[in-house]
């Protein structure tokens, strides 16, 4: 959807902009729950996924931007989207295995069946969900006018977030687990696409001073991340080419969205989940 935008933008041709209007009308139909929280997808009634921050508000953000700058409506609804999932899946004080990050999604009709008695949450912090939130946090910000007032909002929770992203990091590794509030338990792994995402957002919020870092701890974090991915999931070709390892293929709130779900799915090579991730990861370390 955002390639329509950019060969708008690169081209001048009316054909992309054709193109993106159609799937931002989309957004007008698609069903919301009833505090407007866009549904994941149709096959999923009154679910809110992080997944579907990135999806859904990177495109929305920046076809306002270039198409209707004006649209107050749109730029109040897109800040409403990422504080509605903020609120609903932010782990409370009370939670088990509490890592003051998000869970990978919830109900708001509680009929789900991993849905939490509380606000309808799933059971766990999934990382690649959440990596897919956080880089929609620093890429939004790059587009939301600074004069609204979901600058400050989204700034707020980037903040919020950054610093337990840096603390959730496993001591050794650097890196992250596949599921963040079960590190260290068996069958749980090091995962390289959230990792990647970690990596990427946390650099560019430092870079663009979106999150103070006065000590170089969340630098430190995400320089110590990177090593650890190079020297790990990196695998050099014999033609000269690179390949990128450990990436899982899918993580879904379809079934009962516990421990044993997300452990049981396949990992994969160069799965474009991990290995675009890996570029932007790797393009921002470079910058700093």
């Amino acid at each position: 959807m955002e390639r329509n935008l950019l060969m708008l933008n690169i081209t001048g041709e009316s054909k992309w902009e054709t193109a993106a209007d159609i799937f931002r009308g989309q957004l007008n139909s698609h069903p919301r729950t009833a505090q407007g929280q866009f549904w994941h997808k149709l096959i999923y009634p009154n679910q809110g996924w992080l997944d579907g921050i990135y999806m859904g508000e990177v495109f929305y953000a920046q076809y306002t931007h270039d198409l209707q700058p004006d649209n107050m409506t749109a730029w109040d609804d897109i800040t409403s989207q990422f504080q509605l999932m903020f609120e609903n899946t932010i782990q409370n004080a009370t939670a088990p295995n509490n890592t003051h990050l998000m869970y990978h999604g919830y109900d708001y009709s509680h009929v789900a069946v991993w849905s939490s008695p509380d606000r309808g949450h799933s059971p766990e912090v999934w990382d690649r969900a959440l990596g897919w939130y956080m880089m929609a946090l620093v890429d939004v910000l790059d587009i939301l006018p600074a004069s609204h007032y979901g600058h400050d909002v989204l700034l707020h929770i980037l903040q919020t977030l950054t610093p337990h992203i840096r603390d959730a990091a496993d001591r050794m590794s650097g890196v992250w687990w596949l599921v963040i509030t079960q590190p260290g338990r068996a069958g749980n792994y090091f995962e390289s696409s959230g990792s990647a995402m970690f990596v990427y957002a946390l650099l560019k919020a430092v870079r663009l001073g979106r999150v103070q870092d006065p000590d170089g701890s969340i630098f430190a974090a995400a320089k110590k991340a990177y090593g650890y991915m190079v020297q790990n999931w990196v695998i050099p070709d014999v033609n000269g080419t690179m390949s990128w390892n450990n990436t899982v293929v899918v993580g879904s709130l379809n079934l009962e969205g516990d421990f044993d779900y997300y452990i049981s799915q396949p990992i994969d090579i160069n799965d474009l989940k991990g290995i675009a991730a890996f570029v932007l990861a790797s393009i921002e370390y470079e910058k700093l």
